[in-house]
């Protein structure tokens, strides 16, 4: 399930880099209900039923964007069309967040032009939480992500500043983990991969993601689209295996050990390139 035309455009042909690698796209088209609509909606459903409070959140200072984006979402969203938000701010956000598939982060610029992380309801995290975030400058938010800040934060921080409404930017980030899960929460304690593995024990996780600003607020967008496959089907795909073996392959030491797959490089190299070569 993608939004975007490159079923690769995660996986780059090249060694690895940093890069912002974003395009302009469709913010209706992003939030348009899928195939798997159903389904996606009933477990995000589960999960705040569960723990509201563990995937939905939200700082005073993002109070005004959740009104402004509600009335929005009206116009090109057609599950929000017909809702009525009268609860507070952080009860219509947690609707919000049971009305559309993806996930969703709000981002507000303060006095100094700086994105600060005020709420957000991510119900499909890739091992981090919500609410760790909230409060965080962008800057802060990457800085757990090796090298990150120094290649592209900067460029990063003038991107969000210079968001226009409407007009949406596409990008898209890659993970590998030991389960199909979509919720892979922090507080869940699911383990990363450990050898021997199969094609059939990984599981590759695509994030498709969405900037756009939010009219008339000084706040942004970020959503959160997420993509699962089974190894073995990423392995049936030669493009896609071998630009998947080449991002492992050059990947620093330390970019991997944050993703917790450096242990496994090895063996990953083995299923992905040895499909490559036909092995």
């Amino acid at each position: 399930m993608t939004v975007f035309s490159d079923p690769w455009r995660a996986l780059p042909d090249e060694d690895h880099r940093y890069t912002v690698g974003i395009s302009p796209g469709d913010v209706a088209a992003y939030f348009a209900p899928t195939s798997e609509s159903e389904d996606l909606l009933a477990e995000r459903g589960r999960w705040l039923d569960e723990d509201c409070g563990r995937y939905c959140a939200l700082d005073p200072a993002g109070e005004e964007l959740v009104g402004a984006m509600t009335g929005w979402f009206r116009e090109w969203c057609p599950a929000v069309a017909d809702e009525r938000f009268e609860g507070s701010p952080l009860e219509n956000l947690a609707r919000l967040g049971r009305l559309v598939e993806p996930d969703f982060v709000l981002l507000r610029l303060d006095e100094a032009g700086q994105p600060i992380t005020v709420g957000g309801c991510v119900c499909f995290p890739s091992s981090w939480r919500l609410t760790d975030k909230i409060g965080l400058a962008l800057a802060d938010v990457h800085d757990v992500v090796p090298g990150l800040n120094a290649e592209l934060g900067k460029r990063l921080d003038k991107l969000v500043q210079n968001l226009k409404p409407a007009r949406g930017w596409y990008r898209s980030n890659w993970g590998l983990s030991a389960f199909p899960d979509r919720n892979q929460h922090l507080d869940r304690g699911l383990q990363g991969l450990t050898g021997p593995l199969s094609l059939t024990d990984v599981w590759f996780r695509r994030e498709d993601q969405l900037l756009v600003a939010i009219p008339e607020t000084r706040g942004v967008l970020f959503g959160i689209r997420l993509d699962v496959r089974r190894g073995d089907e990423v392995a049936r795909d030669a493009e896609m295996s071998r630009r998947l073996a080449r991002g492992l392959r050059t990947a620093p030491d330390e970019l991997l050990e944050y993703k917790r797959l450096l242990a496994v490089r090895g063996e990953l190299l083995e299923l992905f390139e040895g499909k490559v070569m036909g092995e």
